[in-house]
């Protein structure tokens, strides 16, 4: 059987707006994001990938720490091959069936708690607060994703551990060297480039 990811019907994004791809508001997205949760159900990734009629809600943590950003390359490791090779600020994934057989808010949360483990070894050391949402309907692989926006906070001294092999050549990285970097074309993935240009 195909991997199960977590969606929701696209047509619930209908009405928002979001300015350059991105709804930069917290109280809303997490009225919005509670929305989707109700609605939301595990469909087979296969089908998940070419069917716009549907969204896979992704967590998408920005890591921050003594104000610079954690930044990485996708490697040819990772699952979506449309990404290899760019860079990233983002972390997180697929919410999937072991993250709750039920669909509800702590389907997600627990899915954005693991990822986080699992990709830089963070685990109950670190705050985080929701910041938006994220919409690109540039490209095929992001027509298909929704990216709920998560600042990650991490205190001074703590270090990550990469454990994921999708993510390699990493470092922190201030605001200003990021906006830099973004204007090169082809270096950032897209989301990545929506959060620096507009956030930072």
């Amino acid at each position: 059987m195909s991997e199960q990811v977590l969606v929701f019907p696209s047509h619930l994004l209908n009405g928002i707006t979001f300015e350059n791809g991105l709804l930069a508001d917290s109280v809303l997205t997490e009225n919005v994001l509670n929305n989707f949760l109700l609605q939301s159900f595990f469909m087979d990734r296969d089908k998940a990938e070419t069917d716009e009629n549907f969204r896979q809600l992704i967590p998408y943590a920005v890591i921050c720490q003594d104000d610079k950003i954690f930044c990485y390359k996708r490697t040819s490791k990772g699952g979506e091959k449309r990404l290899h090779q760019l860079r990233s600020i983002g972390v997180g994934g697929h919410c999937s069936p072991p993250d709750g057989e039920v669909v509800n808010p702590e389907t997600f949360w627990k899915c954005f708690e693991r990822e986080i483990e699992e990709e830089v070894g963070l685990k109950g050391n670190f705050g985080y607060q929701v910041f938006g949402l994220i919409n690109d309907t540039s490209t095929e692989v992001w027509r298909v994703h929704c990216g709920v926006l998560i600042g990650v906070g991490i205190a001074p001294g703590i270090q990550l551990t990469l454990k994921d092999k999708a993510l390699g050549d990493w470092g922190w990285e201030t605001p200003e060297m990021l906006k830099k970097f973004v204007n090169d074309p082809n270096t950032f993935e897209g989301w990545s480039e929506i959060l620096i240009k507009e956030m930072f």
